[in-house]
């Protein structure tokens, strides 16, 4: 921190001096509007035009050195105040395909800095050199926080009642006036920093939370009338066109298929754990995925009248759950500022202006803003060095008073990828040698099933034999000649297609396995179905321990899933949580969070799909992964970088780090104020030696918030 102020004290005046030369001494455009207005021998409306144009030029001109001086201060100045989460920052913005720009608030930040850079020098000047700058130092402080004076008004205009806000207005205002411009300046300066610290700390993600051109590509394919097939730009795909699609592709339209078969993954939308198999008249939904086969789709709806376009604009629509507002210690320091000012009131006649001034620099609102910002920003920094990305200090704060974790199922809590359940024998053959044929026939395909055959064939080292030729059904199964004969794997669809008899008790494994959210996989040799291979989906391996971490301590935890009954329930049990909900859509979920907090409950919520977005928005606090769709990773408030559930008991210890940090800093600033304003009514304390034990607090609040950077194996960047 001491490196950063020294920093923007050296920056902000050397930029300072070369825009001031640039501008008013060198700048073309400034030396030509003042020749023009010294010129009196133009005509008026000539002169009034020529004055328009250059104003014009100029305003450009400052807009492009602003420009600069901005990205000036976000390559050199901002990695001091944490390189890795703002690289985190990058990276999610990458991922999901969002333009990262900066927030009018942090330029306003910037330029605070930059003033209060040039009110430093001044006020050294002014004491230094020549009065003048006594004047310049109190101007630009004044214009450094005159936002602050504007937001005073609105906070009492808005909620009628004094917070501490007035009371920095009231403290400054005297020190400008009262000759303590060099105080003043740096009081304006610790502000800036702090006003700087928020803005960085505040969540960079777009108002307009989910970009639904993710799964709009650039162009499509469509069949005309003819047959033929030709690609057009997907803004041109017009309801009714057919649209064609296979393996790979994200389905970026709402329609119904009249051609082909498929087999598709819904879970983003639905939360179903199992690819869903579609053939002509089912619809098809955007934001799905098609995992193999080749479909034509007719098109029934675009944009945002898809029903993910729809839900999207749900989201976008609805205001975040937000029922604390602000650090719990700044709401305190809210509620001392009205008695602080009623007791400078009344000591008024008894310690006079300067003593009564005095009671209000020693209550604990400035130490505790500047130390809390500064603890903010390194127990984030901290959460940035463990792979969690904190978009902004109100969830670390509100996290640390959690008191029910609700976890979405698929795609959180398991793996997007499936393994063997069981293999079902239906004749002599061994379990081997039914997965070798099965594996046999499925080694060149790339799909989430085949994909959990062949690691199963690898892991017992099964040697597999060599395809004479092989045809793909497709969506249905495929087709392969083997040594041992022909081989047809794929959905019971498939083995009817292709004659093949389904012996009684299948009939049975299927109704279970469906039931149980599984797939089952169907494995004919020559004429005769052989086996089955049960598929189920990969329960993260770290998610047992999570969830036992949590209970520890104290917390309930919650499946809420958009999937079926009873792979729900079964998840439930093995991982031990308090309660489940199956089958919820995204209203629904989002309708359980809130009677959860309309009962006095603090939740936290994590999820990944579309379908979890709501329900996140919802919540006190939410919590994404990083590759999971931009509806989650824009709505959340803290995103787990490594792309799995590691990190979460990290971040609860963290988040009480933060809590207790704050305490710890908010008792020792409260101890501090109570000395200083026992020697101002007591001990006739005069305003330098109030200022020495304000200085002095402040050192040692700021010594606390730099805890963890100092014992935590340094978590500031530099």
């Amino acid at each position: 921190m001491p490196a950063f102020i020294a920093a923007l004290a050296a920056a902000g005046t050397v930029g300072a001096v070369a825009t001031l030369k640039n501008q008013f001494f060198t700048a073309t455009p400034t030396a030509r509007l003042i020749q023009v207005i010294g010129n009196n021998e133009q005509p008026k409306s000539s002169l009034a035009h020529k004055i328009s144009e250059l104003t014009t030029d100029l305003k450009s001109e400052l807009a492009a050195v602003d420009d600069k001086y901005q990205h000036f201060v976000q390559e050199h100045l901002d990695p001091l105040l944490g390189k890795k989460r703002k690289d985190y920052v990058k990276t999610l913005a990458l991922d999901n395909q969002n333009e990262l720009t900066l927030s009018n608030e942090e330029r306003r930040a910037n330029h605070r800095l930059a003033l209060g850079g040039v009110a430093l020098v001044s006020a050294g000047l002014g004491i230094l050199v020549n009065p003048f700058f006594t004047g310049l130092a109190v101007a630009l402080g004044f214009l450094m926080v005159f936002r602050m004076y504007v937001m005073a008004y609105k906070y009492f205009q808005h909620k009628r009642k004094i917070g501490a806000i007035h009371l920095i207005c009231i403290y400054f205002l005297f020190l400008w006036l009262g000759g303590y411009a060099a105080i003043g300046a740096l009081g304006a300066v610790l502000l800036g920093v702090g006003f700087k610290i928020k803005a960085i700390t505040e969540d960079k993600s777009r108002n307009n939370l989910v970009n639904l051109f993710q799964i709009q590509p650039d162009a499509v394919w469509v069949r005309h009338a003819d047959g033929f097939e030709i690609t057009i730009p997907f803004e041109q795909l017009r309801v009714g066109d057919t649209l064609v699609l296979q393996a790979g592709q994200t389905v970026p339209v709402d329609g119904v298929i009249i051609g082909g078969v498929a087999s598709v993954d819904q879970h983003l939308l639905t939360g179903e754990a199992q690819p869903v198999e579609k053939t002509v008249n089912d619809p098809l939904l955007a934001a799905t995925t098609i995992l193999s086969g080749r479909v034509d789709v007719r098109v029934e709806k675009t944009g945002a009248e898809t029903t993910a376009g729809q839900l999207l604009e749900i989201l976008n629509n609805t205001s975040k759950y937000n029922a604390d507002q602000g650090i719990k210690i700044m709401q305190l320091t809210d509620k001392l500022a009205l008695p602080t000012l009623v007791l400078s009131a009344v000591s008024l006649p008894l310690i006079g202006p300067a003593g009564a001034v005095s009671l209000m620099g020693a209550n604990t609102t400035v130490t505790t803003y500047m130390s809390n910002s500064l603890a903010m920003l390194n127990f984030l920094n901290l959460a940035a060095a463990r792979g969690i990305l904190i978009k902004n200090g109100l969830g670390l704060d509100q996290l640390s008073q959690v008191d029910t974790f609700i976890f979405d199922k698929t795609g959180t809590l398991t793996l997007e990828q499936f393994q063997i359940a069981q293999i079902h024998l239906l004749n002599d053959q061994t379990e081997d040698e039914l997965l070798t044929l099965a594996a046999a026939a499925e080694m060149r395909q790339s799909h989430p099933i085949a994909n959990a055959i062949l690691t199963a064939a690898a892991a017992r080292q099964l040697e597999l034999p060599a395809l004479d030729q092989i045809h793909y059904e497709v969506g249905y199964g495929l087709k392969a000649w083997l040594p041992q004969g022909i081989v047809r794997v794929g959905s019971h669809r498939f083995m009817d297609m292709e004659n093949i008899l389904l012996p009684p008790h299948v009939e049975a494994l299927m109704t279970q396995a469906q039931a149980e959210g599984h797939s089952l996989l169907m494995i004919a040799l020559d004429e005769k179905l052989v086996g089955c291979i049960e598929l189920q989906s990969i329960i993260r391996p770290e998610a047992k321990a999570i969830v036992a971490g949590l209970q520890q301590r104290g917390l309930d935890t919650i499946i809420i899933s958009g999937d079926q009954e009873a792979p729900t329930r079964k998840l439930a049990a093995e991982l031990g949580m308090s309660a489940y909900f199956a089958n919820t859509l995204p209203d629904q979920k989002a309708n359980i969070v809130q009677q959860l907090q309309d009962e006095g409950h603090k939740v936290c919520f994590i999820g990944d799909g579309i379908n979890d977005a709501l329900a996140m928005r919802q919540s006190n606090v939410s919590i994404s992964l990083r590759g999971a769709t931009s509806a989650a990773t824009d709505t959340a408030q803290i995103i787990l970088m490594q792309g799995d559930l590691k990190q979460l008991l990290p971040l609860f210890e963290i988040a009480q780090d933060f809590k207790e940090n704050l305490t710890l800093n908010f008792r020792f600033t409260a101890a501090a104020s109570l000395v200083v304003a026992s020697g101002i009514l007591l001990a006739g304390f005069t305003f330098a030696a109030t200022e020495l034990f304000y200085v002095i607090s402040l050192l040692g609040g700021l010594g606390i918030a730099m805890k963890p950077a100092l014992t935590q194996g340094g978590t500031m960047d530099n």
